[in-house]
């Protein structure tokens, strides 16, 4: 079912014309006095057919949603040259670490998890397929599911003592902002899930599996 929804926007190029009724041009005939016959002929009114209107929006819901997208690279751009004490995010190769937070190792090593292993690579992807899929509101699931997913990651790697480390989530809840595109320490939409997981006992398939992450970087 999300495979289809994400592929809805093909639909616009399927011509359908064969199922509407073309207009025919109306001829009219006047005899006259005269010998011979005055031909006139009216072409019918245009007609506006469903498919015309979808596509407009469609393409109009495009354009604002790259306007939109593209804001929010122009505020990501303003993040790397200012200083926010609390803040911390990562962007691809790029980590940013505020003077409030410098030095703090759970965080540092939490921001490189993200970098090392390519998030941001996943989150730009969903932002180029959202463009696309603006309307699809699964799309806007599967991309905040993501980022919580990858945060998750981090956390499991980077809490050998998970107390203290929703101890420090919980001092810096209140010191970012959100920006979509990077990753950041304490994402306050994420907050109480991820404490949920730090505590929550997890298979030892998937202790291997992080386990096996952090080893490989």
């Amino acid at each position: 079912m999300v495979i289809v929804s994400l592929l809805i926007p093909i639909g616009v190029y399927i011509d359908m014309s064969f199922l509407s009724v073309s207009n025919e041009p109306i001829t009219t005939i006047h005899f006259t006095a005269i010998d011979g016959v005055i031909v006139y002929s009216r072409q019918g009114a245009q007609s506006l057919y469903l498919i015309d209107i979808l596509r407009f929006t469609y393409w109009l819901g495009v354009g604002g949603t790259l306007l939109l997208v593209l804001w929010r690279i122009y505020k990501l751009r303003k993040a790397f040259q200012r200083d926010t004490s609390f803040t911390s995010f990562s962007f691809f190769k790029k980590i940013v670490l505020g003077s409030k937070v410098k030095g703090v190792k759970e965080i540092e090593d939490h921001e490189r998890v993200h970098a090392l292993q390519g998030h941001s690579y996943d989150i730009v992807l969903l932002e180029l397929v959202s463009i696309f899929n603006w309307f699809n509101p699964v799309v806007y699931w599967i991309k905040k599911e993501l980022k919580f997913q990858h945060e998750c990651i981090a956390d499991e790697i980077c809490s050998s003592d998970k107390v203290s480390y929703a101890q420090l989530l919980l001092s810096h809840a209140m010191q970012t902002d959100i920006n979509l595109f990077r990753h950041e320490f304490s994402n306050q939409s994420f907050l109480k899930k991820r404490i949920m997981m730090l505590f929550k006992n997890k298979s030892n398939s998937n202790k291997k599996f992080y386990t096996s992450q952090s080893c490989l970087y």
